[in-house]
C-alpha cells in the first residue's frame, strides 16, 4: 500500500499532513511488514521523500518514530470508540458490548496495519512491546468501563482466550486481503463484505468469556 493511500486511510484531510505526519505513516508501513529491525530510517524519508535527517529532526531516534506509529494506531482506535460513550451508556451492557466489537472489526478493516504489528512485535520481550501493551490495556480497560463489565468475574485465562479468539477473528482477514481473494476469490475490503462480516463477528459473544462463548457455568 502507498504512503498516499495510507494517508486517505489515517487522515481526514489527506493533503494537509505535515512532514512528521508523513513519516509516521511511511514508517508504520514498514514497521508492520518487515518489523523493527527491518526497517531502515533513510528508506523511510526516501519513501517520504524527504531530506535525510529529518526523522532525527523530528523523532530523535528510530525508537521514537516507533513509539510515534503506536501511538497514532491507539489514538486513531480510541477515538472510534470514545466517541459512542454517551450513547453506549443508554443501551444494555451487552449491546455495548457488540457495538465496540463492530467498532473494532471497522478498525481493522481499514487499518490492517494495527493486527500486523501485534504480530510482527508479538514475541519481543522490549520496551517497545512494553509501549504497545500500555495502550492494549487501556482499550481494555475502556471496554470493561463501558460494557459494566470486570476481569474480576473471569480468570485471566478465559480473559486471554477471548482477547485473542476476537482478535484473530476480527483482524486477519483483513491483514491478508490478497490471500483472501486469491484463496476465495472475495476480496475482504469490499464495503458490503465488511459490513456482513462485522455482523458475525460480533454475533460470537467474544465479550462475555465465562466460559468462553458466552454464559457463565
Amino acid at each position: 500500500m502507498s504512503g498516499a493511500r495510507m494517508a486517505e486511510l489515517l487522515f481526514d484531510e489527506a493533503d494537509a499532513i505535515s512532514t512528521r505526519e508523513r513519516l509516521v505513516i511511511s514508517a508504520l508501513q514498514a514497521f508492520s511488514s518487515t518489523g523493527y529491525d527491518g526497517v531502515s530510517v533513510r528508506e523511510v524519508e526516501r519513501a517520504c521523500g524527504v531530506n535525510r535527517g529529518l526523522i532525527a529532526y523530528h523523532f530523535g531516534s528510530k525508537e521514537e518514530l516507533w513509539r510515534a506509529c503506536i501511538d497514532l494506531l491507539m489514538a486513531k482506535f480510541h477515538e472510534e470508540m470514545t466517541k459512542y460513550r454517551g450513547v453506549l451508556r443508554v443501551v444494555s451492557p451487552e449491546e455495548r458490548a457488540k457495538v465496540l466489537l463492530k467498532i473494532y472489526v471497522s478498525f481493522a478493516s481499514k487499518h490492517p496495519e494495527f493486527f500486523r504489528l501485534l504480530i510482527v512485535h508479538g514475541a519481543d520481550e522490549s520496551s517497545r512491546m512494553e509501549w504497545l501493551v500500555k495502550g492494549l490495556k487501556e482499550t481494555l480497560n475502556f471496554f470493561g468501563e463501558v460494557t459494566g463489565s470486570s476481569s474480576d468475574s473471569v480468570t485471566a485465562e478465559e480473559e486471554a482466550m477471548a482477547c485473542y479468539l476476537f482478535l484473530g477473528a476480527a483482524s486477519t482477514i483483513f491483514a491478508v486481503p490478497s490471500q483472501c481473494q486469491m484463496l476465495f476469490g472475495v476480496d475482504p475490503r469490499d464495503p458490503e463484505f465488511i459490513e456482513r462480516y462485522t455482523d458475525v463477528v460480533a454475533s460470537f459473544g467474544f465479550y462475555d468469556p465465562r466460559p468462553l462463548g458466552g454464559k457463565p457455568s
